[in-house]
């Protein structure tokens, strides 16, 4: 039984972290698309303060100095970002209970949506409500058939230890279909949620 003190929509809130989704360009400050970042102050569910501590070539057009023996250190920059140009990274207390229309998740891979039980949504199509579904069911049905895909990727021979650690020892050439399709999955759930979560088909993170 899902509560109801969990939100059913995306909130923005102060100390989640976000992954930019595509290129952010202020003046010569660029933030490429895969950015993380940590909000950092937020008024409303339209844009957001982030935080952008990654490695990113920020070095070179602010003429600052990353020397750790330095007395200040530059440790990234802080941007007003719209909430359309990022997905916050999933946090099962914080987005486990978020609600999707059949439209919203229509061009998801791997989604069966006959397969998961729906709520009555708060909009109406034709005098109806619309039927929703919560998060967590949706990515379980996303691994679900992700996971058919990983079983016919070519594995290499594996001891006990190997199988210990990992469900699957991929060939490169397997691996390297492994990380387009779970990057296919991926950016089809965030535009479709505003989420970014770590898919990864039956396997352990590799």
């Amino acid at each position: 039984m899902y509560s109801e003190i969990k939100p059913r929509y995306r909130q923005i809130k102060n100390g989640l972290y976000v992954i930019t989704t595509q290129e952010i360009i202020n003046g010569d400050i660029i933030i490429p698309k895969g950015t993380n970042g940590k909000i950092v102050s937020t008024q409303n569910q339209v844009s957001a303060d982030i935080w952008f501590y990654d490695k990113w070539k920020y070095k070179k057009c602010l003429n600052v100095d990353t020397d750790v023996f330095k007395p200040s250190q530059f440790r990234g920059v802080v941007l007003t970002v719209k909430a359309s140009v990022f997905a916050i990274n999933y946090k099962h207390d914080e987005h486990s209970e978020m609600r999707f229309n059949a439209t919203q998740l229509q061009d998801i891979p791997y989604l069966t949506l006959d397969k998961i039980e729906s709520y009555e949504g708060r909009l109406y199509v034709d005098n109806k409500k619309i039927r929703e579904y919560i998060l967590i069911d949706i990515i379980d049905s996303i691994e679900e058939g992700f996971s058919e895909f990983t079983k016919d990727l070519e594995h290499r021979p594996t001891t006990e230890d190997d199988c210990f650690d990992l469900d699957f020892v991929f060939t490169d050439s397997a691996l390297e279909k492994f990380y387009i399709e779970k990057n296919k999955i991926s950016e089809a759930f965030m535009k479709a949620t505003g989420i970014n979560y770590n898919f990864l088909g039956g396997t352990i993170e590799l």
